[in-house]
């Protein structure tokens, strides 16, 4: 599959879809773009409908155009289906907060869409100048927010959870100059990056970093006196938790941001193995 947008370019979509004959032409680009490279699907990271993202243009119609230009590409999708005989797969990201359910129509778009893919991260991140989890599963911290709020609230607003994709992230999130106290979890501090697993990982080796597991987040973080740093991170233990959450709540599965942050191949190898333990029936 090949996802249409993103972060950073999803400026063109207001506009792309504003009438049907926008979304004809969209949609027409779409599926032959699917067929060229002979696709499974599509997938639309649109960030984000009706509401600011990357300096995207917004109109208060992109909520009800969304669910158009879903649509529009579910019918050809199955029209293409029908000469193939082959099922195609249509997919979107959707933000893991309640503002983003509260100002689109994500019960009427999921019929147009046989997947969900939350991104369930970024709960704490480069505006925050205070500590936190930035992909915990459970709500732990002032913000309330969590992996387990954001699949609820999906559920809420009408997306069935057998449609429902639980994202993990595979980086972390530091922050520098934190207050000691409680070993640095939500504290004060001044953020300096988002920083991938495998350099986490290195630092999770030296001597000056200690990891610290919130019992009631599910969530660990890693933390150095020495260097008042403070880093949310995934690893392991904290995704084999999600993935029993997957499994007992009934979601699709589990997705990922992603393949490059992790060269140790320890999160992929965690994620695959809580959802295909040995021994389990395929």
């Amino acid at each position: 599959m090949v996802s249409i947008g993103g972060w950073t370019h999803s400026k063109g979509f207001s506009d792309a879809v504003l009438t049907a004959e926008r979304r004809k032409k969209l949609t027409d680009s779409g599926i032959a773009f699917l067929q060229k490279y002979k696709l499974d699907g599509l997938d639309f990271d649109w960030e984000y409908p009706a509401l600011q993202g990357d300096n995207n243009v917004v109109r208060p119609e992109d909520k009800e155009n969304f669910v158009a230009m879903l649509k529009s590409f579910r019918e050809a999708l199955d029209s293409l289906s029908s000469v193939d005989d082959k099922h195609y797969l249509s997919t979107i990201a959707s933000g893991g907060f309640r503002k983003y359910l509260e100002l689109n129509d994500l019960k009427e778009a999921q019929k147009y869409l046989d997947f969900v893919n939350i991104m369930a991260y970024d709960f704490y991140t480069a505006g925050d100048s205070v500590t936190g989890h930035h992909a915990n599963l459970y709500p732990s911290g002032a913000k309330g927010r969590s992996a387990q709020t954001t699949v609820e609230e999906h559920i809420e607003f009408g997306v069935p959870a057998s449609k429902l994709v639980l994202g993990v992230p595979f980086y972390g999130r530091m922050w520098k100059s934190v207050n000691p106290q409680d070993n640095g979890l939500f504290q004060s501090g001044k953020f300096e990056m988002g920083i991938p697993y495998q350099q986490v990982f290195a630092l999770s080796k030296n001597s000056a970093y200690s990891r610290f597991w919130d019992v009631k987040a599910g969530a660990p973080y890693l933390f150095s006196l020495k260097d008042s740093t403070y880093i949310t991170y995934e690893d392991a233990e904290s995704i084999g938790l999600k993935m029993k959450f997957v499994k007992e709540n009934g979601l699709a599965g589990a997705m990922f941001w992603e393949m490059s942050e992790d060269n140790t191949g320890a999160l992929l190898d965690a994620l695959h193995e809580a959802l295909n333990p040995v021994g389990a029936k395929e």
